[in-house]
């Protein structure tokens, strides 16, 4: 006869002993996945604290907002490896420079070896009324390429869209761009000015006293020229009436 303990037998205790090892095992198994899971997520979230972090979009340029630049950056914590953007369509400007076209700019059609954090790359893109007057493309999807220093590439797509202020209104903030470009023109002046100092100047002084003396006689001679002028013309004119008496 099996021996009973609290009324349950010895093969009931065997029973509930595996039940516990069984719920035990299931239970450690379940805080082992989550375990792991979270693992995963801190991982992914220190790798995407970590990583390079390479975007593109257009600018207003510091020289003027009716001047778009196109800038890339490096908003990431570790550099950027073998960093390539493309776009698409290939790009143009309206008023092209020989020699300097838009589309052969190193950083839309070449490799950069390497972007460090905080790096930026701007480049003139365009001047928007010139490109509203040839209706150019304004917007572009931009494919950005790259690697981390582990290896791990990175292959985005994103649009960009130098049109995407139009209609808002915008203040001019003067900067030291502005600044420079006063300090010449000033620059410009004072050289003018300098240039005319070199030359010689006559300077005469005249004390007081003198100079009222000499515009006192000079405005008696000026009197005087104009009495002889009276005189000589008083004449004439009564000769003039006497003719015209006589024919009367």
């Amino acid at each position: 006869m099996t021996p009973e303990f609290w009324g349950v037998s010895q093969v009931g205790w065997q029973a509930a002993a595996a039940l516990t090892g069984i719920a035990t095992l299931i239970i450690a198994a379940t805080a082992a996945v989550v375990a792991y899971k979270q693992f995963r997520v801190n991982q992914h979230t220190r790798d995407d604290q970590s990583r390079p972090y390479i975007i593109a979009d257009f600018e207003p340029s510091r020289a003027g907002i009716v001047l778009s630049d196109f800038v890339v950056r490096n908003i990431g914590k570790t550099p950027a490896m073998s960093v390539q953007v493309r776009l698409t369509p290939s790009p143009a400007r309206a008023r092209e420079t020989t020699n300097f076209p838009l589309s052969q700019a190193r950083l839309i059609s070449g490799t950069l070896p390497m972007m460090a954090p905080n790096r930026e790359l701007r480049l003139f893109f365009d001047a928007m009324p010139d490109r509203y007057e040839d209706k150019l493309p304004m917007s572009f999807e931009a494919r950005i390429m790259y690697r981390n220093s582990r290896g791990v590439e990175f292959d985005e797509v994103t649009t960009v869209d130098m049109d995407s202020g139009r209609g808002s209104l915008q203040t001019t903030i003067y900067g030291l761009h502005d600044a420079a470009k006063a300090l010449r023109s000033i620059d410009k002046k004072l050289d003018t000015v300098n240039r005319h100092l070199k030359n010689p100047i006559q300077v005469t002084t005249e004390d007081l006293l003198a100079h009222e003396e000499r515009v006192s006689a000079e405005r008696e001679e000026m009197m005087r020229q104009h009495r002889e002028l009276q005189a000589q013309l008083q004449p004439k004119e009564s000769s003039g009436r006497e003719s015209g008496d006589a024919s009367s």
